[in-house]
């Protein structure tokens, strides 16, 4: 068993607070946090309230200053409250969109209003949303107009939808004048929506099932504290010092790293669906300092960082999500020495472990450490401790866990061992769950989904390798009427881009 003792955290907390630099005009911003508590509506209004006529965030429409986002979020509550239904339940919505300002501003508006969001990845397959949205029920479902005609079949009719497309002028100068009297702006909501309470976030995982469920993240709590802490000291990111965020919000990773970055008043650059070429001109456009993303992303920008003469600087680069390929870490370190972290964890136990640059020369593969408060253990499939250098199943016990998640240790999934120093060291997957740009897969539900098909009569489903993914799928079907292209396309709406395989190809009949 390893863990890290608690009294890193007077260090930490003081990293963190040089981080922040708070000053004497920050105190207003202490409103939404006595408000809505260590939350992410709380953490986003304080932000905008610190850095008002700064940018905030930064997409594809430019940079959104405090202000801007403050009223966005206004805006945001006052056209869920009018789309919600008036019941007495707590509501529930699903935000099924990429990752903009409209996105943001209505998950904001939402846990103001005390109403659970879902979120839900824009490159799901229709197959998977329409098992997400039976599972969850949300009353209302939040898309742009990139997810909108994959809702044409997937919800129930009386679950409404809600526009969130942002546009040059999504954002008036004020609240707009058409707005009913009764219904004000979020941080001052009329009785039927004055709620001290937020709303609670919920990630997608799968775990160690074949269904996609929700695990509630609703903020942090007194007992997380030290962990959050030594999560945020790690990364290292600086009051306006913007921070390019390349893995998707609807994502644990992206998700943490907005939460980070509003909490020590980072300008966050949204990166998610553009091209490396773009991530690095938009580097250079805003003077980022960290990048945060998946390892098949970064593989990405490696790659177009390694074709510029004139190389931005970079303070940090954090991985995530999926395994962090040895010689990506070596590249990575050629081009900005003592830059890269690597984190490791899943949904339900939250970031477990730290990898820092001197871990990765040191000990190549690793994935670090144990957070603070985390203790992590390799055992056998009863829990019972193996020897440093054995691999065997993996048990976390974490105060960063999902309030959803029981207490003690969780097995999660994986396989790997420690060594003598207490780094470990992840050796794959104890089910047929593969990793697909940080995204779970598991074999048995895509094989399944083929054989459905009623031109296929059997199929083989195998993972394989991919420097840029972490693993891709190869499927081989048999049938007498094939059509693998059409096949393919129908795979890739209904199963998504990470589920859906890369090629398909018709099985040779036997001799």
């Amino acid at each position: 068993m390893r863990h890290r003792s608690t009294w890193h955290v007077v260090g930490e907390g003081a990293a963190v607070l040089r981080a922040m630099g708070p000053r004497p005009a920050d105190l207003p911003a202490l409103g939404p946090l006595l408000r809505y508590g260590a939350t992410l509506p709380g953490a986003a209004l304080a932000a905008a309230r610190r850095s008002r006529t700064v940018p905030v965030l930064v997409d594809r429409l430019g940079p959104l200053d405090g202000d801007g986002l403050a009223l966005a979020v206004e805006v945001a509550a006052v056209r869920l409250a009018q789309a919600l239904p008036a019941t007495g339940s707590r509501p529930r919505i699903a935000v099924h969109a990429r990752d903009h300002r409209g996105q943001v501003a209505t998950v904001l508006a939402a846990g103001a209003l005390g109403v659970d969001v879902v979120l839900v990845g824009p490159s799901v397959g229709a197959e998977r949303l329409r098992t997400i949205i039976d599972r969850t029920r949300p009353a209302v479902i939040v898309h742009d107009d990139a997810t909108a005609p994959g809702l044409a079949a997937a919800p129930d009719p009386a679950i409404r939808l809600l526009d969130c497309t942002p546009t040059a002028a999504a954002v008036p100068a004020t609240i707009p004048a058409s707005v009913p009297a009764t219904i004000t702006p979020s941080v001052r909501l009329g009785p039927r929506w004055r709620r001290r309470r937020a709303g609670t976030l919920h990630l997608l995982t799968s775990g160690t099932t074949h269904t996609p469920h929700p695990t509630a993240r609703p903020g942090v709590r007194r007992g997380q504290l030290g962990t959050v802490l030594s999560l945020l000291a790690a990364l290292g990111l600086r009051r306006g010092e913007p921070v390019l965020v390349t893995a998707p919000l609807s994502h644990g990773h992206g998700l943490s790293a907005l939460s980070a970055a509003l909490v020590i008043g980072a300008p966050i650059v949204l990166g998610h669906g553009l091209p490396p070429e773009r991530w690095v001109e938009l580097i250079g456009i805003h003077r980022v300092g960290a990048v945060l993303g998946v390892p098949g992303q970064l593989l990405g920008l490696t790659r177009a960082l390694e074709a510029h003469a004139n190389r931005p600087p970079l303070r940090r680069i954090a991985a995530g999500s999926a395994p962090l390929p040895v010689d990506l870490a070596a590249r990575i370190e050629a081009l900005y020495p003592d830059a890269l972290l690597d984190f490791f964890g899943t949904s339900e136990t939250g970031t477990a472990t730290i990898a820092t640059a001197a871990d990765l020369r040191e000990a190549p593969g690793t994935v670090g450490r144990p957070a603070t408060g985390v203790r992590l253990k390799v055992g056998d499939e009863d829990g019972v401790d193996l020897p440093d250098g054995v691999v065997g199943h993996l048990w976390v016990r974490s105060p960063w866990r999902a309030a959803d998640t029981p207490g003690g240790y969780l097995p999660t999934g994986d396989l790997g061992h420690l060594d003598g120093t207490g780094r470990l060291f992840v050796a794959g997957r104890a089910d047929d769950v593969v990793v697909v740009g940080g995204h779970n897969v598991h074999l048995g539900e895509v094989r399944e989904w083929f054989q459905r098909q009623h031109e296929v009569t059997d199929a083989v489903v195998q993972a394989v390798p991919d420097p840029r993914l972490g693993w891709v799928l190869r499927v081989e079907v048999s049938g007498a009427e094939l059509d693998e292209e059409t096949l393919l396309g129908r795979a890739r709406d209904q199963l998504g881009s990470a589920a859906a395989p890369r090629s398909i190809t018709r099985a040779r009949p036997a001799r």
